[in-house]
């Protein structure tokens, strides 16, 4: 997915004192940290954006208070040691507010998608406890209950064993993969032994998520948002045609998931001098919703002669109310399905001494990924026609139009399905290298030298039956590939005894042929910090991360640790 794209954050943390704490023992502490984005995009954006963001244009402004508390119990009466740690997190992305138009004046926006101001301002801003867990450590025993983060993986880019927590789509690209990671109210557990056969240690991971109290796959995204565009180019001039993709999706109602089953996985981690091996099975829900028309819950109609009056005269007169005229009140209903999905693979890390290099890799094989398999203006005839009744309730739209050759409209593609939804089986898989070098150019100054490679296949694969949900420049229908080959490069090192950390980061997708340059450069003053990221793209299409050819964008924040 293509926002899964993520920056390696600087690891170097700023020094700063604790709000309060416990000075004579050390068992407890308060700390907290505020951090300030905005992202500017410095192109206009292409044609098959429905937004028309300018260059120069505010796309994103998030602000993030974090308040943290951590309290060492320590042992209690002898028995297991006891700490929990408590996450207060607020923040409020004023860019609906204070942005262009296109963002923040509602008369300007409905020229080009829905009134959703009410959804604009329920997920512009929150508070919340986002991290709370407590640990219990008895030996070999370690429990961890509680809303909280778990990393299987080995990646530091792309994820591929590691989709136990969902991703936050929500916030700008130059967040770094941790801050994206959603928590989740689970209990995992830790057995670790030393020194088992040939093995230093080995250790058995395993968590379970109840989905009866946490089902969150996400962040919910608001309709419109510049992080992740809506489907269709919903032109002023589009709109008019009551039979454009555009003007459909006027009268689609989507309606999240309720998918509520339990979550749980296992790993098995075992070293071997300098290397760790990790085997692993969890059972997660799937990452991209399919959109599916839900057929059962469309109350048929009755066409009258009056009624049918009243929809030929609208489509004369006022083409962009055809579809409030034929259908009333009612809109269609499409429901963001999740599904779960049984994953099974492995990693490995692995110290070279004689060359001081890491080698990291990871595959997982993903069951049963449900996929959208893209609908029609046929299939809608042919799912709706049987509810639509002609005057005198013998006929139906269906039995009409059965014979009837709709010509082009009716191959045209809709970003929900209907039907059986589609299920595949994909493999991800992966590899990185580590290395610290030392150039003598740069007054041997250390660089950091990450590269990663990421593929995926899907199998059974049906050539032009798994739409990405997009669309081209010119209105065509973009589909997922069945390879994807990604390379990554990022360098990174510091000046200044680490107050100021340069990286650059290159992303290539090989297809559609996209390649990403990302340099970025962060400053630490005491508890500041101050960071700078921009955002390049070259690309020949917009499959894939081949859409960001339209985002070209610059980052600007800073965070305080207090």
């Amino acid at each position: 997915m293509t926002l899964q794209i993520v920056l390696l954050g600087c690891l170097l943390p700023s020094v700063c004192e604790a709000l309060l704490s416990d000075k004579k023992n050390g068992t407890w502490n308060l700390i907290g940290k505020i951090k300030a984005q905005a992202t500017f995009r410095t192109i206009d954006t292409p044609d098959n954006n429905p937004i028309p963001i300018e260059a120069g244009d505010l796309i994103n402004q998030r602000t993030l208070l974090l308040i943290e508390f951590r309290h060492d119990l320590g042992q209690i009466l002898a028995q297991p040691e006891i700490d929990y740690y408590l996450q207060l997190r607020a923040f409020y992305d004023s860019v609906w507010d204070i942005g262009p138009d296109v963002f923040s004046d509602d008369d300007t926006r409905r020229q080009y998608l829905f009134d959703n101001r009410d959804q604009i301002n329920d997920l512009k801003w929150d508070v919340d406890l986002f991290l709370a867990f407590i640990d219990i450590t008895y030996g070999p025993l370690f429990t961890r209950s509680g809303r909280q983060i778990i990393s299987w993986g080995e990646m530091s880019t792309k994820r591929i064993l590691d989709g136990t927590n969902p991703l936050d789509t929500t916030a700008s690209l130059a967040v770094d993969l941790l801050e994206r990671m959603v928590p989740l109210a689970m209990v995992r557990t830790t057995l670790t032994f030393d020194n088992v056969g040939p093995f230093s240690s080995v250790g058995v991971d395993g968590y379970y998520v109840p989905g009866s109290i946490e089902n969150k796959n996400g962040e919910e995204l608001i309709d419109g948002s510049a992080v992740y565009p809506p489907i269709g180019r919903n032109t002023v001039e589009e709109l008019q045609n009551p039979f454009s993709l555009s003007s459909l999706m006027q009268i689609v109602d989507q309606v999240p998931d309720d998918i509520d089953s339990d979550r749980y996985g296992v790993k098995l981690n075992m070293m071997l001098g300098f290397l760790e091996l990790n085997l692993a099975y969890y059972r997660a829900y799937s990452d991209v919703p399919v959109p599916f028309l839900d057929i059962d819950a469309f109350q048929p109609i009755y066409l009258t002669w009056p009624h049918i009056g009243r929809i030929l005269g609208t489509l004369i007169t006022d083409p962009s109310n055809f579809w409030n005229a034929f259908l009333g009140d009612q809109k269609l209903r499409v429901v963001l399905t999740y599904d779960t999905v049984d994953v099974y693979g492995g990693s490995f890390n692995y110290y070279v001494a004689p060359i001081d290099t890491v080698l990291r890799g990871e595959m997982a094989l993903y069951k049963d990924v449900p996929k959208i398999k893209p609908g029609s203006i046929a299939d809608l005839v042919t799912e709706l026609g049987g509810k639509v009744y002609l005057p005198g309730g013998n006929l139906t739209l269906g039995d009409l139009l059965s014979g009837v050759d709709l010509g082009g409209l009716a191959d045209m593609t809709l970003p929900f399905s209907s039907g059986t939804i589609a299920t595949f089986d994909v493999l991800k898989y992966g590899i990185g290298i580590d290395k610290n070098i030392v150039t003598p150019l740069n007054r041997k100054k250390e660089f950091m030298l990450i590269f990663e490679y990421v593929g995926s296949k899907i199998f059974a694969y049906e050539e032009n039956s798994i739409i990405y949900p997009w669309q081209g420049p010119n209105g065509e229908t973009l589909y997922e590939p069945e390879y994807t080959h990604d390379f990554i490069f990022i360098a990174r090192t510091d000046y200044f005894k680490g107050q100021l950390v340069p990286q650059f980061t290159t992303f290539y997708e090989v297809v559609p042929r996209a390649l990403v340059l990302i340099p970025a450069v962060t400053v630490f003053k005491g508890p500041w910090q101050f960071e700078c990221t921009y955002m390049h793209t070259f690309s020949k299409s917009y499959e894939q991360e081949g859409f960001l050819a339209s985002r070209n964008e610059l980052t600007i924040g800073f965070a305080y640790n207090f």
